[in-house]
C-alpha cells in the first residue's frame, strides 16, 4: 500500500541518516522553526519541526501530514500533547523491519498459492477419474 511505501522510506531513510527513527526524532526535535513562544516548552516534534526534517524524502504535503498523524502516538492526544511526535512514541519503528515484512508476505503468498494450486490440480484430476476421464 502507499502507507506501507512511506512509511518504509521514511524508516530506511531514517536508519541512514540517523542510525535509528528515535534519533530522528531527536535530531527534529532540536530544529529551529518559527514558533508561537506557548509552544516552546511541550517538547517532542512539531508538524513544522517534522516538515523541516523530513524535506530530503520529498513528500507532498497531504503525504507528510498523513505519516506525521501516523506517528503520533494516540495516547498523547488525551494528555493534551497532540500535534507531537515524541522518541518514546516511534522506538517501536527501530524494531520493525519493513524489507523482512515485504519477504515474509511474499513467501506466505508463495505458499497459498501452491496450496490452492495443489488443491485445483487435486480436484481437476479426481473429476476426471470420475468422468471417466472423458
Amino acid at each position: 500500500s502507499e502507507s506501507f511505501d512511506r512509511l518504509a522510506k521514511f524508516w530506511r531513510w531514517c536508519r541512514k541518516e540517523f542510525g535509528t527513527v528515535a534519533k530522528f526524532a531527536k535530531a527534529a526535535e532540536s530544529l529551529d522553526v518559527e514558533t508561537d513562544s506557548s509552544e516552546l516548552d511541550k517538547g517532542g516534534v512539531s508538524y513544522e519541526k517534522f516538515s523541516k526534517a523530513v524535506r530530503p524524502l520529498e513528500f507532498s504535503y497531504a503525504e507528510r501530514v498523513q505519516l506525521f498523524e501516523a506517528l503520533q502516538a494516540t495516547t498523547k492526544r488525551s494528555e493534551g500533547k497532540a500535534g507531537r511526535i515524541f522518541q518514546v512514541d516511534v522506538g517501536f519503528l527501530d524494531k520493525w523491519d519493513p524489507d523482512r515484512e515485504i519477504k515474509e508476505d511474499n513467501l506466505w503468498a508463495a505458499m497459498v498459492n501452491a496450496r490452492e494450486n495443489k488443491a485445483y490440480s487435486l480436484k481437476t484430476s479426481s473429476s476426471m477419474k470420475t468422468d471417466g476421464g472423458q
